[in-house]
């Protein structure tokens, strides 16, 4: 007698979720960030030390990177003043990339994206003023 199976893609359905996860830099809590990146899922985690994080960090950019695994001089900086109120106020003194220069765009976490003062911020005004100075 044959039995047919169904193979089935396990699909968490994590999309645009968000995930908090302890102990993140190591064993079953490693695991679970890179799954749940994978699928789609907003990541944060927290860690031990910050040896563990700059290790973690490490050990990811240099097998991407091809670079030693051998851990340079590191830093990690904490800023606290970098979080900040974005009131539609304060929102409202972000510029555009646009500026009377014809030759002249900004770029920066800063300016008028749509997202608060974030990398994606940084990076969505980079690709805008890339886009207007290529025409």
């Amino acid at each position: 007698m044959c039995v047919e199976r169904e193979i089935v893609a396990l699909s968490l359905l994590l999309e645009g979720k968000r995930a908090f996860v302890t102990g993140g830099t190591r064993g079953i809590g490693a695991a679970l960030c890179e799954v749940f990146a994978r699928e789609g899922a907003d990541v944060a985690f927290n860690y031990h030390s910050r040896e563990d994080l700059a290790a973690t960090i490490w050990r990811e950019v240099s097998a991407v990177a091809g670079l030693p695994a051998e851990l340079p001089p590191w830093q990690i900086v904490r800023e606290r003043r970098a979080t900040f109120a974005a009131t539609p106020e304060e929102n409202a003194k972000r510029p555009g990339t646009a500026t009377k220069f014809s030759n002249l765009y900004l770029a920066g976490d800063w300016t008028d994206t749509g997202l608060p003062a974030t990398i994606e911020g940084a990076i969505r005004s980079g690709n805008r003023a890339a886009d207007l100075a290529l025409r």
